[in-house]
């Protein structure tokens, strides 16, 4: 075998080093170019590993017949840190190859296609499609019981090469550490101690219909906005990958901010020193004013998300203004955004960067910038200062059994585009998937929970969730999330009761409700991890006492170039099985299951489509076949 220095000198050879002879066999330590060309693409893409080689007339007439330069440019390689060096992985652990579907090659393309047909909300079946889908329905009982062998063997192999959650590039390392260390400084702009004001819980489940939400008005936008590109496979695989560059990602918000910010980012302002909120809030008079960011935190706290610490700054402000000759007072509640976490693990890194680095990629640099401004008349000092963010503001009320509760809240826009003549707002949301050689993993509930909050109090305004390869920065999947779509994931993954107000928005209200009414000063609003669903209110006090919070003393052990340590239970997701990715709708692979065996045709269930030929079973050497009886 020739050393890695050798063989990157002659050929960019792939290389895998673990330290570990279980998770790669030393035969296929060293695969060269030529011989991956050999290999079948959809092994290739669907699994990061190889399979039998195909001839030029196996491929013929078939969707695994591309050219040489494509199964070059389609082979994933993934980097993974073990012992703070990086290794490029070339094929997924053991055991994905020993394994062999028990429903065709044909038979889970054209599954496939149903799938995506069938499972469609509100989808009817035509009378002449009857036949077609009771095959359909025969087939997915064959599927689901291999799916959950194929779960059962995606979380052992998690569990045994536990390490990949470890993933962390130097540069998304050296990213998230100097902007963490930006918010982190944000921490002095507040009071430092805090005495304990009151504990109070959740709603917990609420009825359909005993919370109410509605978007009144929206009463100020301004901003620029970029237009996306999106992506699709049809081009180079270069493209659809976004950067793991720390100079590149950098480089493309400095350009940013010097064509679009001539002046003092918005963003960067908290809403409680936000003049354009203040200005609204004396003409609106709310109970309060709140940012999309705070109202995500004060959402995701149900029943099985509530694993996070964080704290939340609020200031009450009175505000004056004159009515018929009379001075009227009254106090606004502003909750600013978040402070930041006190620590972070490498998921939690890798999220923060590529979420950025998703951006860079969807709105590229040399697109101009499309101008908003005014939704509704408002004073001419409402309107601070540029930013190349564009912001909204929208005037809510709730109505519950605390009471109503009116607010503003301010969001942050994304980008703008076009599709079939129809315009649209949207949002980016980053996925990371740890497991892309076997599909796309299911969303997390507090995911779920973050993304409906922020589509909800964004009327119109779509969710742009890019699922990303964590190992090589790809984007195996781009999903459209409007705000009913995600509500409907939501009910599928059985986080949102169907009979219930969405646990979010019971969690924002009951918040809220007890906010409205604060007396003038500084409050501090503090979730504890696994604090089953209890809040604690906190007031700020002049001197420390020995029951003080001391937030200064808090943030001062943070250190943003360190990594919070994973915990010894592994953070491994099952693939959802629903969700169908790029590479899975090329090749009629069907989500969690694995690789078919080719042939023979008289074997498949779906009738043969036109021009298939009859081809000799030819089993791959080392698998086996899963049988669902024996399961």
């Amino acid at each position: 075998m020739e050393s890695s220095e050798n063989s990157d000198s002659k050929d960019p050879f792939y290389s895998v080093d673990w330290e570990s002879a279980s998770f790669c066999d030393s035969e296929n330590q060293w695969l060269s170019i030529d011989s991956i060309r050999e290999f079948s693409v959809l092994y290739q893409r669907q699994h990061g590993t190889f399979s039998t080689p195909l001839s030029a007339e196996e491929n013929k007439g078939n969707d695994l017949a591309v050219d040489p330069d494509t199964r070059r440019k389609l082979t994933q390689r993934y980097r993974v840190q073990q012992g703070g060096l990086f290794a490029t992985v070339a094929k997924p652990p053991e055991p994905w190859t020993a394994n062999a579907s028990s429903v065709s090659k044909h038979d889970q393309s054209q599954f496939l296609f149903h799938l995506i047909k069938f499972r469609h909300e509100g989808a009817q079946v035509r009378e002449d499609e009857l036949e077609i889908y009771n095959v359909f329905l025969k087939v997915q009982s064959m599927v689901k019981g291999e799916q959950k062998v194929f779960e059962e063997t995606a979380r052992k192999t998690a569990e045994k090469f536990s390490v990949m959650y470890d993933t962390l590039l130097k540069d998304v390392h050296r990213f998230v550490a100097v902007a963490w260390q930006t918010r982190l400084d944000r921490v002095k702009s507040y009071p430092p101690f805090y005495v304990k004001k009151e504990v109070f819980p959740s709603l917990g489940r609420v009825k359909k219909g005993e919370i109410t939400s509605k978007c009144q008005r929206a009463l100020l936008s301004f901003g620029n906005l970029l237009k996306p590109v999106f992506l699709s496979m049809g081009g180079d695989v270069e493209d659809v990958k976004v950067s793991q560059s720390y100079d590149e990602v950098v480089l493309y918000e400095k350009v940013y901010k010097k064509n679009l910010q001539p002046h003092l980012s918005v963003c960067k302002t908290s809403v409680s020193q936000d003049m354009n909120a203040q200005n609204l809030a004396i003409t609106f008079e709310p109970d309060i004013v709140i940012s999309i960011s705070a109202l995500k935190v004060i959402g995701d706290n149900s029943e099985h998300s509530q694993h996070s610490q964080w704290y939340l700054p609020i200031r009450v402000l009175k505000h004056k203004f004159i009515k018929d000759g009379m001075t009227v007072e009254f106090n606004v509640v502003y909750v600013d955004k978040p402070l930041p976490k006190l620590t972070m693990s490498a998921i939690q890194k890798n999220k923060w960067f590529y979420k950025y680095s998703a951006k860079r990629k969807i709105f590229p640099l040399p697109r101009k910038p499309q101008p908003f401004g005014n939704v509704v008349p408002v004073p001419e000092t409402a309107i601070g200062s540029s930013s190349r963010d564009f912001k909204k503001y929208s005037a809510w009320e709730f109505h519950g059994r605390m009471g109503p509760v009116k607010l503003i809240v301010r969001s942050s826009i994304d980008g703008a585009g076009e599709d079939k003549g129809v315009k649209y707002e949207y949002v980016m949301s980053a996925k990371l998937e740890y497991q892309p050689w076997a599909g796309a993993e299911v969303i997390t509930e507090s995911e779920i929970n973050r993304e409906w909050v922020g589509a909800h109090f964004r009327p119109g305004v779509i969710t742009f969730r890019t699922r990303i390869d964590v190992y090589t920065g790809e984007i195996i999947l781009y999903e459209k999330m409007p705000e009913n779509r995600i509500l409907w994931e939501a009910k599928r993954l059985g986080y949102f009761p169907p009979d219930a107000v969405p646990p979010p928005l019971a969690n924002i209200y009951s918040v809220l409700s007890k906010l409205k009414g604060l007396k003038e000063g500084n409050y501090l609003l503090s979730n504890e991890a696994n604090a089953e669903g209890f809040y604690k209110l906190w007031e700020t006090t002049a001197d420390k006492t020995p029951d003080a919070l001391d937030v200064y003393s808090i943030y001062s052990k943070t250190n943003p170039y360190e990594t919070d340590k994973r915990p010894k239970l592994v953070p491994w997701l099952p693939i959802d099985v629903e969700t169908v990715t790029f590479s899975q709708k090329v090749f009629g692979r069907i989500p969690g299951t694995f690789e078919p065996e080719r042939g023979p045709w008289k074997q498949c269930k779906f009738r043969a489509m036109p021009g298939n030929k009859r081809r000799k079973k030819k089993k791959i050497k080392g698998q086996k076949k899963v049988n669902q009886e024996n399961h």
